[in-house]
């Protein structure tokens, strides 16, 4: 038997219809609007089914100051391969049939539905993006914080505080040679 958290029933269906026996309007109180990052970043297709391989610049060359006459030395850029897994998350809205037809706008409730999916979808996601460790879960994407996760200066900076009272903020430049988001090529 499916855990009473994931089923509807008639008491959430009651919730769902104001006293003139109209589909309520919900206030969607717990929507945060966080799928913007979705649309803004890039999304490219991976260069394999279910991983894609990403080679990073490791160091540039840093050249060398010389005189008339002088040899230099000679340096190299080095890279380093970073190898993602794509997450696969997935949902899906199991209602009677039976449930729906009786409400007063199965229309409505239908919508009201998917929008609610999306919605908690799109912040799992976020979530990930931001907060996710491959490490810690197999299942999911390795995110900002997981990568980001030493001060070293150039990619990482601290601005003087340490403990529970600071946050974080992220700045990305998002394009092909920089930071984007994958999905499975095909």
């Amino acid at each position: 038997m499916a855990a009473l958290t994931s089923t509807y029933s008639l008491v959430e269906q009651a919730k769902r219809i104001d006293p003139s026996g109209q589909q309520a309007l919900i206030a969607e109180v717990l929507n945060r609007k966080t799928g913007m990052i979705l649309t803004e970043a890039p999304w490219m297709p991976s260069n394999d089914v279910w991983t894609n391989k990403t080679t990073r610049r490791a160091s540039l060359p840093t050249g060398s100051r010389r005189r008339l006459n002088q040899r230099i030395s000679q340096s190299v850029s080095r890279t380093t391969e970073v190898m993602d897994v794509i997450e696969q998350l997935e949902d899906y809205c199991d209602v009677d049939a039976a449930l729906v037809e009786s409400m007063p706008s199965p229309a409505m409730f239908r919508a009201g539905e998917v929008d609610a999916f999306i919605e908690g979808l799109g912040q799992t996601m976020v979530s990930d993006m931001l907060y996710g460790d491959a490490n810690v879960d197999p299942d999911s994407m390795h995110g900002l914080a997981a990568r980001m996760g030493t001060l070293d200066g150039r990619f990482v900076i601290t601005g003087g505080g340490a403990g529970s009272e600071v946050s974080s903020c992220y700045v990305v430049t998002w394009g092909q040679t920089s930071a984007y988001l994958i999905y499975p090529k095909n």
